[in-house]
């Protein structure tokens, strides 16, 4: 299935988080903040400002997901870890059921997920093609924050004001390919590190994935070999995935990954 967003993840954490550039432009005026009159400016100023002091980041993630259409209800668990500025592993298993798992290595040029049914690896290739530029994806959004550009692609508000320990965030896209992607987003960010703790989002057809993030590490000591391309299990190959694929004519696997979520 196609990924989405914005991604959440989350490290989605958002997991990572590396997809197709939208279809429609943000408008060209940047918001204007007001942080002495308005606290969602404020808190999403003081954001961006801890995120640029974070090099890397590990996390446990449970990941439940529901499909209204088949009444389903699955849950994984596993690590994702991401090191800037733009290396991610997200490495998950069905709880209950190991054979079934969602992982994915991203080495900055390439992300390489794992598709077990097919026994294969399927290679999706990041870098901009001549006057191309890379897209502001959502582990941008999470850990490399910017409040004006925050405000500009995405229409966000407090959700719940009165939580002690967490600022929790209603997130709506306001843009088509968001929009195909999730409907509403909500995020719970810790009041004391402005790091994820939760993150809920509903796609189009009423499916709700959620991330839950008990653990998380900042300023994780991870190697940079771990960001490198897998070795090839026995009996698997690797399936180059074409770099011309639209959102119009691909089919739903040969898109890169947004976010993070398991197959239906």
């Amino acid at each position: 299935m196609r990924h989405c967003l914005l991604v959440a993840g989350l490290f989605l954490i958002g997991g990572p988080v590396l997809g197709q550039a939208p279809q429609q432009q943000p408008p060209a005026s940047t918001p204007t903040l007001d942080p002495q009159n308005n606290r969602l400016d404020a808190m999403l100023l003081e954001w961006e400002a801890r995120m640029k002091g974070i090099e890397s980041l590990k996390a446990q993630i449970v990941l439940q997901t529901q499909n209204k259409a088949f009444r389903t209800q699955d849950m994984f668990e596993g690590i994702a870890k991401y090191k800037k500025p733009n290396l991610a592993i997200l490495d998950l298993s069905m709880k209950n059921r190991p054979d079934k798992i969602e992982k994915l290595i991203c080495t900055g040029t390439y992300v390489y997920r794992y598709a077990p049914d097919s026994r294969e690896i399927r290679v999706y290739d990041l870098t901009p093609k001549a006057g191309q530029v890379s897209e502001d994806n959502f582990l941008s959004f999470l850990f490399e924050i910017k409040a004006a550009e925050a405000k500009r692609r995405y229409e966000v508000s407090f959700f719940n004001e009165t939580d002690k320990n967490y600022f929790i965030l209603k997130i709506l896209p306001r843009y088509a390919a968001d929009k195909a992607e999730f409907q509403v987003a909500y995020l719970a960010l810790s009041r004391t590190t402005l790091l994820p703790r939760t993150l809920i989002m509903d796609d189009p057809q009423g499916n709700r994935t959620q991330w839950d993030i008990p653990i998380i590490e900042s300023g994780a000591n991870l190697d940079r070999r771990e960001f490198t391309a897998p070795a090839l299990p026995s009996g698997w190959t690797f399936r180059r995935m074409p770099r011309e694929a639209s959102a119009q004519s691909a089919r739903p696997e040969d898109l890169p990954p947004r976010v993070a979520r398991p197959k239906p």
